[in-house]
């Protein structure tokens, strides 16, 4: 059996743990009095597979039944205490193999 952390340095993934820190630092900034539980469910477990988190159907792939090597783009709607539906990106620039957090 592969090892998901080999495919997710080959797709050039953050890591699990930068995903999540990043999840962290968006909702303290989003929500100063505490985030919601429905902007809780964005922030995944602590040991996870990013290539597999960032195929759940909570995150929204730029292109949907593009292969997760061909995903440019994802976007996490987890709002904030002003607008609802404000996204956390990550986002691969061209001829890049680095996804960059927005």
């Amino acid at each position: 059996m592969k090892d998901p952390s080999t495919d997710n340095q080959a797709l050039g993934l953050p890591s699990a743990g930068q995903i999540r820190r990043a999840i962290e630092i968006y909702l303290r900034h989003a929500y100063p009095a505490g985030p919601p539980e429905k902007a809780l469910r964005f922030l995944p477990p602590e040991r996870f597979c990013p290539a597999q988190w960032l195929a759940s159907d909570f995150v929204e792939p730029d292109e949907k039944d593009a292969p997760l090597g061909q995903v440019r783009s994802f976007a996490l709607r987890i709002g904030n205490s002003r607008y609802p539906h404000m996204k956390l990106r990550l986002t691969r620039p061209p001829s890049e193999r680095v996804y960059l957090f927005m």
